[in-house]
């Protein structure tokens, strides 16, 4: 029981991590974020670092590919949800090329293949260097 608390408080924390890291790169590029990218953003890069976690034999290439999958799934969702739903506007792809009610686009879909590889990267850093050294492991390495 304990080791499935410690993994729920492990992902949970990579959430936040992620999260915060997503929303300041979308602030760098986009010059503004919304709290709900927190989660959004956080969610997808603990994703993408677990796929590595479950099938650390799967060439890097299709991880990322997975990722990237899995990553435009969740923004359709997320954006159906926060932007169509709720009417938060928090993106709008319309003006994009071979998007989806203007909440995914194939372009992103791409650029998630590329962030997917430094998500997996910075959630191997996180758990390896980070998480051992904590309440996660009775011993330091």
């Amino acid at each position: 029981m304990q080791k499935v608390k410690n993994f729920i408080v492990k992902e949970i924390l990579i959430v936040i991590i992620m999260g915060c890291v997503y929303t300041n790169i979308e602030m760098i590029f986009r010059g503004y974020t919304h709290p709900s990218m927190i989660i959004v953003g956080g969610l997808c890069g603990m994703l993408a670092g677990l796929i590595n976690d479950i099938t650390p034999e799967m060439k890097m290439y299709k991880q990322c590919i997975l990722s990237a999958i899995i990553i435009t799934f969740i923004e359709y969702v997320s954006g159906y949800i926060l932007n169509i739903k709720l009417g938060l506007n928090i993106w709008d792809y319309t003006n994009l090329k071979f998007n989806l009610n203007g909440q995914i686009s194939l372009i992103f879909s791409f650029a998630w293949v590329f962030l997917s590889y430094f998500a997996i990267k910075f959630d191997d850093m996180l758990k390896n260097d980070l998480c051992r050294k904590t309440m996660f492991n009775n011993k330091i390495n």
